[in-house]
This record gives C-alpha cells, sequence and structure tokens, in this order.
C-alpha cells in the first residue's frame, strides 16, 4: 500500500513528541532516585572491601568470615550496578526514537553525516550506533565494525566510559550526557537540524 506522501520530519516529530516528552520526565525522576542509591551502594561497596582486605591480611578471621565479608562487598558492586538499569533503559528508548526517525526521513548515504558534530562525529551517526549499542548491550562488545568505531572515538574523544570491559553495560546515559541532550528541548532542536536537512 502506498502512502499519500512521504512522511516529514515535523510529522515524526510531532506524533512521537508526547512519548519522548514522557521519557524524558522520566529519566529526570530516574536520576533524582538513582544517584543517592549508587552512593550509598558505593560506599557500603568500600567499607565492605576495606573490611574484606582487613580480614584477609589478619590470623584472627576464618576462612568462612573472609569469604562473606567479600561476598558482602560483591552485593554492594552489584547494587550499585543494578540501580542504574531503568535509567539506561530510558536512555536507550530515546535514543531508539531518534534512531527510528533519522531511518524513515533520511537516505542511506544521509543516515551518518547529518547534525552538529560530537567530537568528530556527526550526531545522527553517534545516535545510530549508541542506540544500536543500548539495544544490544548484553550480548557483549559489539561486533559491528561501524559501532565499534564509533565508540573507540568516543572513549578517545571523550574518555574511558565508552570503552568495552569485561562487564557489558548499556552505554545509552553515557550518550545522552555527551550529546547533550537532557531535555526534549535539546532533542527536538537536533532531531530538527537532523532530519530537515
Amino acid at each position: 500500500m502506498m502512502l499519500p506522501r512521504e512522511i516529514t520530519a515535523a510529522d515524526f516529530i510531532e506524533h512521537t513528541t508526547p512519548a519522548v516528552k514522557a521519557l524524558f520526565d522520566a529519566i529526570a525522576e530516574e536520576q533524582a532516585r538513582y544517584e543517592p542509591l549508587r552512593t550509598a551502594f558505593q560506599s557500603a561497596h568500600e567499607m565492605h572491601y576495606a573490611d574484606f582486605i582487613t580480614a584477609d591480611l589478619q590470623e584472627d578471621f576464618d576462612d568462612q568470615q573472609v569469604q562473606h565479608k567479600y561476598a558482602q562487598a560483591a552485593e554492594a558492586k552489584m547494587q550499585a550496578l543494578l540501580v542504574s538499569q531503568s535509567l539506561e533503559v530510558l536512555c536507550g528508548a530515546v535514543l531508539q526514537i531518534g534512531k527510528q526517525g533519522i531511518s524513515l526521513i533520511l537516505k542511506d548515504g544521509d543516515r551518518y553525516s547529518k547534525g552538529r558534530v560530537i567530537g568528530s562525529q556527526p550526531l545522527s551517526n553517534v545516535v545510530w550506533y549508541g542506540r544500536n549499542q543500548a539495544m544490544h548491550w548484553e550480548a557483549g562488545p559489539p561486533t559491528n565494525k561501524h559501532t565499534k568505531r564509533c565508540f573507540e572515538t568516543l572513549a578517545k574523544e571523550f574518555g574511558p566510559q565508552f570503552e568495552f570491559k569485561d562487564s557489558p553495560r548499556n552505554m545509552a546515559w553515557d550518550i545522552l550526557i555527551t550529546i547533550g541532550w537532557s531535555s526534549y528541548d535539546e532533542y527536538e532542536k537536533d532531531m530538527h537540524e537532523i532530519l530537515d536537512n
């Protein structure tokens, strides 16, 4: 079935506005909830890890006590990682909608070259490959060469938070921070710049 006309950037942005605004509202709520929890769990991890090291070096503790202290430290570290999950999923959803707009409106050759420059990469490129990583992070480091290159460049230009280490993680929140999408207005301005040209 043919559509009566092509979908425009204005169509896409207008009809996705309620969803994207709701996502940014939810991200703000999650950030407010996340920061104190992360700080508390990180502090607990540091305290339990220091207890583990002390117990391991002293003769007064048996192996079972030492292992228990290590388990407490590991649990606190895992809790610190888990509290970020909902925040990262919400940020990934923003990248997903942005990527859908790029897919619908732009032709293949333009999809990776539009928008302001983030370090040395066009914004549309970072959104596209940032979304790919966010949707498939649990499978480990990306195997797609373009996604790898995007993140290698981000790591070189913005820091080690974009490096792939032993524990896979969703980097959508780091992407939104780096590209400056902390509100719907910033997102909308950039999406118009990407899609209207």
